[in-house]
Protein backbone atom coordinates (compact mmCIF):
# COMPACT_ATOMS: atom_id res chain seq x y z
CA UNK A 1 0.00 0.00 0.00
CA UNK A 2 1.13 3.38 -0.85
CA UNK A 3 2.04 6.06 2.14
CA UNK A 4 -0.59 8.57 2.15
CA UNK A 5 -0.38 11.92 0.64
CA UNK A 6 -1.56 14.77 2.66
CA UNK A 7 -3.34 17.63 0.94
CA UNK A 8 -0.72 20.23 2.40
CA UNK A 9 1.61 18.24 0.24
CA UNK A 10 0.18 18.04 -3.03
CA UNK A 11 -1.69 21.58 -2.68
CA UNK A 12 1.77 23.03 -2.25
CA UNK A 13 3.33 21.23 -5.43
CA UNK A 14 0.71 22.22 -7.69
CA UNK A 15 1.13 25.74 -6.67
CA UNK A 16 4.70 25.76 -7.19
CA UNK A 17 4.44 23.60 -10.29
CA UNK A 18 1.77 25.58 -11.65
CA UNK A 19 3.65 28.80 -11.30
CA UNK A 20 6.52 27.28 -12.61
CA UNK A 21 4.64 27.08 -16.36
CA UNK A 22 3.81 30.79 -16.31
CA UNK A 23 0.55 30.44 -14.13
CA UNK A 24 -1.32 31.02 -10.89
CA UNK A 25 -2.80 28.76 -8.47
CA UNK A 26 -4.98 30.97 -6.81
CA UNK A 27 -6.25 29.88 -2.65
CA UNK A 28 -10.22 30.52 -2.84
CA UNK A 29 -12.24 30.76 0.62
CA UNK A 30 -15.28 32.76 0.84
CA UNK A 31 -17.98 32.72 4.11
CA UNK A 32 -20.70 33.29 0.89
CA UNK A 33 -20.21 30.29 -1.41
CA UNK A 34 -18.76 27.06 0.98
CA UNK A 35 -17.85 23.80 -1.01
CA UNK A 36 -15.72 25.81 -3.70
CA UNK A 37 -12.80 24.22 -4.81
CA UNK A 38 -9.54 24.81 -3.00
CA UNK A 39 -7.27 26.64 -5.86
CA UNK A 40 -8.45 28.55 -8.94
CA UNK A 41 -6.01 27.50 -11.34
CA UNK A 42 -5.20 30.63 -14.00
CA UNK A 43 -3.27 29.62 -17.14
CA UNK A 44 -1.47 31.90 -19.88
CA UNK A 45 -4.27 31.22 -22.97
CA UNK A 46 -6.62 32.53 -20.48
CA UNK A 47 -7.58 29.33 -19.24
CA UNK A 48 -9.13 28.80 -15.64
CA UNK A 49 -9.73 25.39 -14.01
CA UNK A 50 -10.90 24.65 -10.53
CA UNK A 51 -9.31 22.54 -8.48
CA UNK A 52 -10.05 20.25 -5.33
CA UNK A 53 -7.69 18.92 -3.51
CA UNK A 54 -7.90 15.78 -0.74
CA UNK A 55 -5.27 13.72 1.25
CA UNK A 56 -5.06 10.32 0.16
CA UNK A 57 -8.36 8.29 0.28
CA UNK A 58 -10.37 11.00 0.92
CA UNK A 59 -13.16 12.10 -1.20
CA UNK A 60 -14.88 15.74 -1.19
CA UNK A 61 -17.83 16.41 1.06
CA UNK A 62 -21.56 16.91 -0.07
CA UNK A 63 -21.24 20.04 -0.25
CA UNK A 64 -18.06 19.91 -1.86
CA UNK A 65 -19.78 17.81 -4.38
CA UNK A 66 -23.08 20.18 -4.85
CA UNK A 67 -20.48 23.08 -5.32
CA UNK A 68 -18.00 21.20 -7.82
CA UNK A 69 -21.54 19.69 -10.04
CA UNK A 70 -22.55 23.47 -10.39
CA UNK A 71 -19.13 24.25 -11.75
CA UNK A 72 -19.10 21.72 -14.31
CA UNK A 73 -23.55 22.14 -15.14
CA UNK A 74 -21.56 25.78 -15.86
CA UNK A 75 -19.18 24.24 -18.42
CA UNK A 76 -16.10 24.95 -15.79
CA UNK A 77 -13.45 22.37 -15.67
CA UNK A 78 -13.18 20.64 -12.39
CA UNK A 79 -10.44 18.37 -10.81
CA UNK A 80 -10.15 16.51 -7.82
CA UNK A 81 -6.53 15.36 -6.78
CA UNK A 82 -5.86 12.91 -3.81
CA UNK A 83 -2.62 11.62 -5.14
CA UNK A 84 1.10 12.32 -6.59
CA UNK A 85 0.03 10.45 -9.71
CA UNK A 86 -3.62 12.32 -10.63
CA UNK A 87 -1.56 15.52 -9.88
CA UNK A 88 0.88 14.45 -12.39
CA UNK A 89 -1.48 13.78 -14.87
CA UNK A 90 -3.07 17.41 -14.41
CA UNK A 91 0.10 19.10 -14.89
CA UNK A 92 0.51 16.94 -18.20
CA UNK A 93 -3.12 18.39 -19.06
CA UNK A 94 -2.00 22.14 -18.27
CA UNK A 95 1.02 21.62 -20.21
CA UNK A 96 -0.83 20.45 -23.42
CA UNK A 97 -2.82 23.68 -22.59
CA UNK A 98 -0.54 25.88 -22.57
CA UNK A 99 1.30 24.32 -25.90
CA UNK A 100 -1.69 24.49 -27.22
CA UNK A 101 -2.05 28.38 -26.81
CA UNK A 102 1.48 29.57 -26.85
CA UNK A 103 1.44 33.64 -27.54
CA UNK A 104 4.47 35.12 -28.99
CA UNK A 105 5.86 38.58 -27.33
CA UNK A 106 3.73 40.62 -30.29
CA UNK A 107 0.56 38.86 -29.69
CA UNK A 108 0.77 40.43 -26.17
CA UNK A 109 0.84 43.69 -27.79
CA UNK A 110 -1.70 43.75 -29.79
CA UNK A 111 -3.78 42.29 -26.92
CA UNK A 112 -2.90 44.81 -24.82
CA UNK A 113 -2.79 48.05 -27.05
CA UNK A 114 -5.72 48.58 -29.03
CA UNK A 115 -5.40 49.29 -32.78
CA UNK A 116 -6.48 52.94 -33.37
CA UNK A 117 -9.64 53.27 -34.60
CA UNK A 118 -11.90 56.04 -36.49
CA UNK A 119 -15.58 57.50 -36.30
CA UNK A 120 -17.73 56.81 -38.90
CA UNK A 121 -18.09 59.55 -40.92
CA UNK A 122 -20.81 62.04 -39.94
CA UNK A 123 -20.26 60.76 -36.15
CA UNK A 124 -19.01 64.08 -33.90
CA UNK A 125 -15.88 63.51 -31.93
CA UNK A 126 -15.92 63.99 -28.16
CA UNK A 127 -13.15 66.48 -27.46
CA UNK A 128 -11.12 64.09 -24.71
CA UNK A 129 -11.68 61.23 -26.49
CA UNK A 130 -9.94 63.17 -29.63
CA UNK A 131 -7.02 63.73 -27.59
CA UNK A 132 -6.45 60.54 -25.93
CA UNK A 133 -6.54 58.36 -29.61
CA UNK A 134 -2.96 60.39 -30.82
Amino acid sequence: MKPKESEKTLEARLVREIEARGGMALKYTSQFHRGIPDRIVLLPGGHTIFVELKSTGQKPTKLQMHAIRKLVKMGHSVYIIDRTGLLDSFLQFVDEIIRSHKLKDDDFVDILIPKPWELPKGLGVVPEIAENAN
